[in-house]
């Protein structure tokens, strides 16, 4: 099986490298994407990672679609990475299933991220096209220069830097969070008997904000948890799985509390040993 992924720098890739199947693949970069060596050879799945940064602000970008219709015109099948952010967000506990209607209340990457699924479910083959919407995918995000636009990546900054971690949350705000060596596991068995559709990734475990902090704090062996005194129970959320499970009963299953505390126990030991 050829598999071939676009954007070889994305943080997803970088672990899907590591992976015992996923590291054969092959991984090119975004740019002159479509003029690749790799495409001769026929991948029968091409998985974009890619993520144009100007969706981040709510703009649209046709890069998704070009590597669509480069894809499906090789004969492959092509898993796109959507987000959960699609959903929307409110003050009140959400639980979303794909059906879920979309909330009024929505940030702008979410609707960009709307608008770029729309488009690939009516300009494409759908028998071709897996759309996959995470949950907060989470792992070792420290960027010493600037913090990485993320959960993680804010709060592992902050913890380095200033010795805390602050909130502008309820750290009993509950969210779904999944660790990025699950999700790269996950995508690992969709690749190999890709089912078309539309489908959530996550841990479908609502797991308290205050405690992922705590936990890497445990793993860092120090730092204090600041949350501002007007901060709200907001955006709370846990994405349900049963659709991904039921489609592949055999081959995944989903990280419980027990593994997402360890996970940001390590990443708290991981930070600790940075200069």
């Amino acid at each position: 099986m050829n598999v071939l992924v676009i954007g070889q720098s994305s943080f997803i890739a970088q672990h899907l490298k590591k992976h015992p199947i996923a590291k054969d693949w092959d991984y090119i970069s975004y740019k002159g994407f479509e003029a690749a060596a790799e495409w001769k050879k026929k991948p029968s799945c091409v998985i974009n990672l890619a993520l144009d940064s100007i969706v981040r602000e709510g703009q649209h970008s046709d890069l998704d679609i070009k590597v669509g219709k480069k894809a499906q015109a090789s004969g492959a099948h092509l898993i796109a990475i959507s987000t959960r952010a699609v959903y929307g967000t409110s003050d009140s506990f959400n639980v979303f299933t794909e059906n879920s209607p979309f909330l009024e209340g929505c940030t702008p990457y979410g609707k960009a991220k709307r608008n770029i699924e729309a488009e690939l479910l009516n300009s494409l083959d759908n028998q071709k096209l897996t759309i996959l919407r995470p949950s907060n995918i989470f792992g070792f995000e420290y960027q010493p220069e600037a913090p990485r636009k993320s959960f993680f990546g804010q709060m592992l900054y902050s913890l380095k830097h200033e010795g805390e971690i602050n909130f502008n949350m309820s750290p009993k705000t509950h969210r779904d969070f999944l660790p990025v060596e699950s999700f790269v596991d996950i995508v690992v068995e969709i690749v190999l008997n890709p089912t078309a559709g539309i489908f959530n990734v996550g841990s479908g475990v609502g797991t308290p904000c205050g405690d992922i902090a705590g936990w890497v704090m445990e793993g860092y062996q120090q730092g204090a948890l600041k949350i501002e005194p007007e901060a709200s129970t907001t955006d709370g959320f846990i994405v349900d799985t049963q659709k991904l499970l039921n489609s592949y009963p055999l081959s995944i299953t989903c990280p419980d509390k027990d593994v997402i505390q360890r996970a940001c126990i390590n990443i708290g030991k991981q930070l600790r040993q940075i200069d």
